[in-house]
């Protein structure tokens, strides 16, 4: 089950988690679009978090600084993630300004991440 949560502050400014599965891999790609007519100087930070059938964690976080011009899209990062089917992966990328540190836009993506009751 893969599930997305896309929240915008500023419509013209957007985080997205583009991703690829691969066998037992994911590939994401990180990206910022700027729709909007004016050059931005912002921050970014995206986090893994992955939990095998045993509990256990691993996480890989990834952040920096950049500028985006209008109308463009820009990659921030890219990671590959091994998965097993049994594994839980959440993931979060999230847009700040760079002098307010407000938050601008924000996604996530998870895998087979159970509900709890």
């Amino acid at each position: 089950m893969i599930l997305f949560q896309k929240i915008s502050a500023q419509e013209n400014i957007e985080a997205k988690i583009n991703h690829e599965e691969i066998n037992n891999f994911i590939k994401i790609e990180n990206v910022a679009i700027n729709n909007s007519e004016l050059h931005k100087e912002l921050e970014y930070l995206f986090i893994g978090i992955r939990k095998n059938k045993q509990g256990n964690i691993s996480s890989n976080k990834q952040s920096g600084k950049f500028s985006i011009p209008p109308k463009s899209t820009k990659k921030l990062s890219e990671t590959t993630i091994n998965i097993d089917p049994s594994d839980e992966l959440k993931c979060y990328l999230y847009l700040k300004d760079e002098n307010s540190k407000a938050l601008i836009s924000k996604d996530s993506l998870m895998f087979n991440v159970k509900k709890k009751l």
